[in-house]
């Protein structure tokens, strides 16, 4: 029998997002630099080039670390889980190892 696969983890995504959309952002800028200053990507990067920045650098690190936390937290309850299935798969070969003579099947 397969394993129940976890639930996804939303943030993985959303965090390469948000970093691919910093990259873009930074390379939009430098092309920007470099091209007409009157064009209207130009003036508004004059204008909220630092705020816009400073948003994608935290939602980049909060998604960051929101991903890694609710994989560590799935992975904790994984192996708790498992240790739990192990625990009592280990119980019942116990009870059935001091179970008294008579009570086992002879051959």
């Amino acid at each position: 029998m397969s394993e129940p696969h976890a639930p996804r983890n939303p943030f993985f995504p959303l965090a390469a997002f948000c970093s691919a959309l910093f990259i873009v952002t930074v390379l939009a800028m430098l092309a920007s630099v470099f091209g007409d200053e009157r064009a209207p990507l130009a003036r508004l990067f004059d204008q909220y080039a630092g705020r816009l920045i400073a948003v994608e650098v935290a939602a980049s690190l909060l998604t960051g670390f929101l991903a890694l936390l609710v994989d560590r937290r799935q992975a904790m309850r994984s192996q708790h889980s498992q240790s739990t299935h192990a625990l009592t798969g280990k119980e019942q070969a116990e009870e059935t190892s001091l179970r008294p003579r008579e009570a086992q099947p002879r051959e």
